[in-house]
């Protein structure tokens, strides 16, 4: 007998019995992510602590329909991992671009309240935010955290390397820590997990912390309506595991090939495939493997961690001629752009291995703030230091830029811009 089938026959009287003997129910570690249409799915993930029969209730936030009800969900899958409870609810059929409240009621109480918001399920601008290596540093590992919690993204597109080794503590400490991305007013932030090197003593970490549908962690979310087609690649599958390298490659090559129309096409993975430190190693299977196929498909841009760098370039593309560096060549009509290279929190490196194609480099700790639009995206790299000090954002400008924001000012300008390839 499942699990669900044991709630379900469970009588709501005994719930509520239960329910009105507590306040406040012992479950932590909130995280919202995506399996399906952003616009009509989310999932809740949670670590139930202690406390029975763990139900989703939630609703639309202020809605003006007198009759709505609290609509409720179990958990659809758990995962006992790390020393957690790790619960899992799709939340399906849900209204796009729709703010809705939501909390978790056991036999011991509620949780606190919280808030997401559904992806628009047509074309809009938004932001997103997006960084890797938090690592072990917590304190700039939570500036950071703070600082999503200001900017209301859309959603935080991470990639990889959440702590130094996957073990039961530090995932729980990044999971508490997370819990500082959280807004005044309960919002919480989709992640969209990439896996990084140190999530390799369990391949399926990601997966089982975030309720992917691949346990290999690569995969493709769409964001309304093909606006913007993610890619979240697993650089580590090259290895030792030369199988399901092979088999990423021909689905990557696949999603591209599909999804010419989108607008907006951007990969993110960990390992950067030129880094920007000395002493990191080239990357040349993962060039042989994907960096045509982000030029002839048309790829926007491409997010890198691993170096614990900041970097930018111009746009480039694969080319090995006389006029070419370590394999890529500036290409300012159709070339691709990448940023990096992981440095919310993890110890920095220094910035030493510029290309003749890199827009700017430095080293600092760091994501990207993604201002997306029609016909250009602006990219801009928010340094950690004065987090507490920045203006809060709110639901109604979630894309304005607050005051005392500590923005990147390289030579080349606070701002990154992309513009649609022509």
């Amino acid at each position: 007998m499942t699990h669900k089938t044991i709630y379900l026959l469970l009588p709501c009287l005994f719930i509520q019995f239960a329910i009105s003997l507590s306040t406040q129910a012992k479950t932590a570690r909130y995280r919202l992510s995506w399996r399906d249409d952003p616009a009509t799915t989310m999932v809740i993930g949670w670590d139930q602590i202690s406390g029975n029969y763990p139900i989703v209730q939630y609703n639309i936030h202020n809605s003006t329909n007198k009759n709505q009800k609290t609509k409720s969900q179990f958990a659809d899958r758990t995962e006992i991992y790390m020393d957690m409870n790790n619960n899992f609810a799709r939340l399906k059929d849900l209204k796009p671009d729709t703010l809705y409240n939501f909390r978790i009621k056991d036999s011991e109480g509620v949780s606190p309240n919280m808030q997401f918001r559904t992806a628009p399920a047509k074309p809009q601008p938004f932001t997103f935010i997006t960084g890797g290596d938090s690592r072990g540093n917590r304190k700039a590992r939570t500036a950071g955290n703070l600082l999503v919690s200001k900017l209301r993204p859309l959603f935080v597109l991470f990639g990889g390397d959440y702590v130094g080794h996957i073990n039961p503590d530090l995932c729980k400490n990044w999971l508490d820590d997370w819990q500082h991305t959280r807004s005044e007013d309960g919002r919480m932030y989709p992640i969209i997990p990439t896996h990084g090197n140190h999530e390799n003593n369990d391949f399926e970490a990601i997966s089982k912390l975030f309720d992917l549908k691949n346990p290999a962690s690569y995969y493709s979310v769409n964001i309304s309506d093909n606006f913007m087609h993610i890619y979240a690649l697993n650089s580590e599958l090259q290895f030792k595991y030369k199988k399901e390298w092979n088999k990423q490659t021909k689905w990557i090559a696949n999603e591209l090939k599909n999804n010419t129309n989108a607008t907006w096409q951007v990969v993110a993975y960990h390992r950067p495939m030129r880094p920007h430190t000395k002493n990191k190693a080239e990357m040349l299977k993962s060039i042989n493997a994907w960096a045509q196929l982000f030029y002839d498909y048309g790829v926007n841009l491409v997010v890198e961690s691993d170096s614990h760098t900041v970097k930018r370039t111009y746009p480039i593309r694969p080319d090995n001629g006389p006029d070419s560096f370590e394999s890529f060549i500036r290409d300012d009509k159709r070339g691709t752009t990448y940023i990096g290279e992981g440095t919310w929190g993890a110890p920095l490196r220094p910035s030493n291995d510029s290309k003749p194609w890199t827009m700017a480099a430095d080293s600092f700790h760091q994501f990207k703030l993604v201002h997306v639009f029609k016909d250009h995206m602006d990219v801009r790299s928010i340094k950690f230091d004065n987090a507490k000090a920045v203006t809060a954002n709110t639901e109604k400008n979630s894309m304005a830029i607050p005051a005392n924001l500590d923005i990147w000012e390289p030579e080349s300008g606070s701002v990154l811009r992309i513009n649609q390839h022509k």
